[in-house]
């Protein structure tokens, strides 16, 4: 059985670890007076690592891309297992299938050990998430929600907040969703108070 690949994040963890023993090989000074131990950092303190400008990406097995996560600022935080993202923009490719445009305003990672998923990072996107699919032949997908959850390795989606489903044929609003990215599946739900409400275009019926 092969060993299950480290993610990203831990991998980064490690690589500023060994860096971090590098220096304190290059500047150590036997003749110097010790310094005083360093106050622990406590789970409200700041990151542990920094990226600015950055960007992430993940393969499959057969080298294919998965999926690529851009944003301004990245923050790690190793002592609670989650990394803060800042705009973030991601993309996820599931050929043959277009790839899925993910945005907003800020988001969180959650890696799979802490989050309670089975087997997958979840990325937590919030405030003015677009999620976008275009087709060649001009169909168009796209759906604008406060908060969702997606699962990229599984290529699953999930919110319980209010979600407006605006396509080439017309709009559908929800009050929360289930989604089947790969292939396109949605389940949407409702309240007593808000149905599921769909308006169809003029165009389609010509």
């Amino acid at each position: 059985m092969n060993p299950r690949p480290l993610s990203d994040f831990r991998l980064i963890g490690i690589a500023l670890l060994a860096s971090m023993i590098v220096a304190a090989v290059l500047f150590f000074d036997p003749f110097s007076a010790a310094p005083e131990a360093p106050e622990p950092v406590s789970k409200g303190g700041g990151p542990d690592l920094e990226l600015i400008d950055a960007t992430i990406s993940r393969f499959q097995e057969d080298g294919a891309i998965k999926y690529k996560l851009r944003a301004p600022l990245i923050e790690h935080f190793e002592g609670i297992t989650e990394t803060a993202l800042t705009e973030p923009d991601l993309t996820l490719y599931s050929a043959p299938e277009p790839p899925w445009h993910m945005t907003a305003e800020r988001g969180t990672i959650f890696n799979a050990s802490t989050s309670g998923s089975s087997g997958s990072e979840q990325v937590v996107l919030e405030e003015d998430v677009r999620m976008r699919q275009l087709y060649p032949d001009g169909r168009s997908f796209e759906l604008r929600t406060p908060t969702i959850t997606v699962y990229p390795d599984r290529e699953y989606a999930e919110t319980t907040r209010d979600v407006m489903i605006t396509t080439h044929a017309g709009r559908t609003q929800a009050v929360g969703l289930e989604g089947n990215l790969r292939e396109g599946k949605l389940q949407l739900f409702s309240t007593d108070e808000q149905r599921v409400h769909t308006v169809i275009l003029p165009d389609q019926f010509k």
